[in-house]
């Protein structure tokens, strides 16, 4: 019992909930419709973000050696 508890109080400390409601956005749908007419880049899958990253620091085009 005394380990979960120590184990349960470890969590706790981590935990973040200002940040967590930060990241975590709630809202109608209409509402979220707005912040996508304003800025497009909210609506990107996953995908499409990490190409945004890869082309953001450069790239060399592959050329096969013979």
């Amino acid at each position: 019992m005394a380990e979960s508890t120590a184990l349960f109080a470890k969590i706790k400390e981590t935990q973040n909930s200002r940040l967590f409601r930060t990241l975590h956005w709630e809202g109608a749908f209409e509402d979220y419709l707005g912040i996508v007419r304003s800025d497009p880049r909210v609506a990107r899958t996953a995908f499409q973000r990490l190409y945004d990253m890869i082309i953001s620091h450069g790239y060399d085009e592959y050329t096969r050696c013979r």
